[in-house]
């Protein structure tokens, strides 16, 4: 499903960023999520013209792509709180717990 893409995504990056397997600075990440924001809005002005876009077609992509892109910036979040090492496996759980809990309370 589209919310299970959404998770999965996120995990793995923000796993893999938050661990330093992955290194991405924020300034681009930052800016791909905002430039997401208009990709949506652009899907919401062509869906209202009746031309079916990712959003409709294969919403489980842009929801993992997305994922992708917030778990990185999760990770950029995390990583400036500035744990010891040894803390961030437990803080990825609770992290990632979270923001399940609120994705559940907000989609259903």
């Amino acid at each position: 499903t589209t919310i299970t893409a959404f998770t999965v995504a996120h995990s793995l990056t923000l796993g893999a960023a938050s661990l330093g397997i992955l290194h991405v600075p924020s300034p681009p990440v930052e800016a791909v999520i905002a430039l997401s924001i208009v990709f949506v809005a652009t899907e919401i002005v062509r869906a209202r013209q009746g031309r079916p876009g990712w959003t409709q077609r294969r919403p489980w992509l842009v929801a993992f792509i997305f994922g992708l892109l917030h778990g990185l910036g999760f990770a950029g979040a995390l990583t400036e709180i500035g744990l010891p090492p040894q803390a961030v496996p437990l803080a990825l759980l609770f992290f990632n717990l979270g923001v399940e809990a609120g994705q559940l309370l907000f989609i259903g």
